[in-house]
């Protein structure tokens, strides 16, 4: 089941990947380009069907990201990534 608002946010924020592929690419690999939008629109639906807000949060972004970037879920206890210079705190 489709929502308007839903698909318009989603349209929205792919059109902006879309025209500053150089934001997409800090966040994800551009191989990775459709498998990162569909997972932003599973977990937007998501959100939508818990009747919450569809506009996901900084920390689904960061986990979806970190999930296609190292393959496994973050676990939320854990506030810093062992980056290429050192720790990054994921707030």
């Amino acid at each position: 089941m489709t929502n308007v608002n839903v698909e318009i946010y989603l349209t929205e924020l792919f059109s902006f990947f879309e025209k500053n592929t150089d934001e997409l690419i800090k966040l994800v690999k551009i191989e990775q380009k459709s498998l990162f939008f569909e997972r932003i629109r599973k977990a937007s639906y998501f959100n939508f069907g818990l009747g919450e807000d569809f506009v996901l949060t900084k920390q689904q972004i960061v986990d979806i990201c970190v999930l296609l970037n190292r393959g496994k879920t973050p676990n939320n206890n854990v506030r810093y990534f062992n980056g290429p210079f050192g720790k990054i705190n994921l707030n």
